[in-house]
């Protein structure tokens, strides 16, 4: 079990990761994001922390993306898995998806036609 940290040590700690945080490139700030996401052990703060990031940066009215009750028919749960999602957790994962498409997808996605725009262009001439 890690020792635990007096509140000065927690906020030199923060300051410390914040600085180090401004020289990652904003694709890997992104990605990052995710993968401290799944390290938060306690279900509560994680929750909350998705609501969060929802609330500040993805409000749900601007979500271009909502995930239904619909969408997880598709998915092959079981009863009991079913079950255990929530709205909240329809909502939680509408941002994540559209924080995820914004970030890296979308930016995948223009390449990719606008190289192949040009390839057909090139081709044609």
């Amino acid at each position: 079990m890690p020792k635990e940290l007096s509140p000065q040590e927690i906020l030199a700690h923060k300051d410390a990761m914040s600085a180090l945080w401004e020289l990652l490139p904003p694709e890997h700030q992104a990605s990052f994001i995710l993968v401290l996401l799944k390290k938060i052990r306690d279900e509560v703060n994680k929750t909350w922390a998705l609501q969060a990031l929802g609330t500040l940066y993805l409000a749900q009215e601007n979500n271009a993306f909502h995930v239904t009750e619909a969408h997880l028919d598709r998915l092959s749960l079981t009863p009991e898995e079913r079950d255990l999602i929530t709205t909240e957790d329809l909502q939680a994962i509408s941002t994540l998806i559209q924080f995820h498409y914004e970030t890296t997808l979308f930016w995948n996605e223009l390449r990719f036609h606008v190289e192949r725009i040009l390839r057909e262009k090139g081709e044609s001439s």
